[in-house]
């Protein structure tokens, strides 16, 4: 099925792992480095949710595809023929989404996640919300990595996802100190770069801390308002993109977390004055 000359990796996503085979550099790089802080070391754990690969066919083709476990490749699904660059993308951004859509059981809300010592902030907003930019802020400061996109809930317990975070052109952290920007082939396909604190930081655990949850929205003056539950609740479904995988568990703890005063929305730039609130809150 896989050439002698293939990488094999192995990629913990939602509950259980992905695994890529690739004879192409370029993939093997992007996926090596932007997904260095989930590789599996040792053993997989977890069942093996799908597998992909990109490979070389003919001198200057490369073909991406999907299969399923147990089928030995007989589903495989051929994603994409052409360039390498394009390939690697389109199996970067279907890894996520087939995850999230199909592969797995866990509920996946469109969101960031960091911990500190005693408490788990999740940053909810759409694309364009500042998730990324706060979320990388947050890793500066020291807290631990859960996720930067997309956060997977296992019942009620945040999973997971520490790949590397996705900047957009013109973002003012590019040349910010104290961060390393991955090898991507993508940089050069959209313009975006991927970044980590330099040292790595921690990759996040849940040991039952509370939840806070930041609803960040990109219009407004700059302002953090307290959410109570019902507007949490509606807020939460919204942002998740299975809703129908939310727990009864993880419901309860939404309406728990609000109930308690630990649910804001965040709107507009981050002045300073909210963005110290944020940095308070985290501490």
């Amino acid at each position: 099925m896989h050439n002698s000359f293939a990488t094999s990796l192995s990629i913990r996503v939602a509950e259980g792992h992905v695994r890529l085979y690739t004879d192409v550099p370029a993939a093997r790089d992007h996926f090596s480095s932007v997904f260095s802080l989930c590789r599996c070391v040792g053993r997989p754990k977890g069942p093996l949710l799908s597998e992909y690969g990109i490979f070389f066919q003919g001198r200057n083709e490369v073909v991406a595809w999907c299969s399923y476990p147990d089928s030995n490749g007989s589903d495989r699904e051929t994603l994409y023929a052409g360039s390498s660059t394009s390939a690697v993308w389109v199996v970067d951004h279907e890894m996520i989404k087939r995850t999230v859509l199909r592969d797995s059981d866990c509920a996946a809300l469109h969101a960031a996640w960091v911990s500190t010592g005693n408490a788990i902030l999740i940053l909810a907003g759409d694309g364009g919300s500042g998730k990324s930019s706060l979320c990388l802020e947050l890793l500066l400061l020291g807290c631990g990595y859960g996720a930067e996109d997309v956060t997977f809930f296992q019942g009620p317990n945040p999973l997971a996802l520490p790949r590397a975070v996705l900047l957009k052109p013109g973002s003012a952290l590019r040349s910010r100190s104290g961060l390393i920007r991955l090898p991507s082939v993508l940089e050069d396909f959209d313009g975006r770069a991927y970044c980590l604190p330099q040292p790595p930081p921690k990759v996040a655990r849940y040991d039952q801390q509370q939840f806070v949850f930041m609803f960040l929205e990109a219009a407004g003056s700059g302002t953090l308002s307290r959410l109570g539950p019902t507007e949490t609740v509606r807020r939460f479904v919204e942002a998740c993109q299975t809703p129908n995988k939310i727990s009864p568990l993880l419901f309860e703890r939404v309406v728990k977390t609000a109930r308690e005063g630990r649910s804001y929305v965040v709107r507009g730039r981050l002045v300073p004055a909210v963005h110290q609130a944020i940095k308070d809150v985290a501490a």
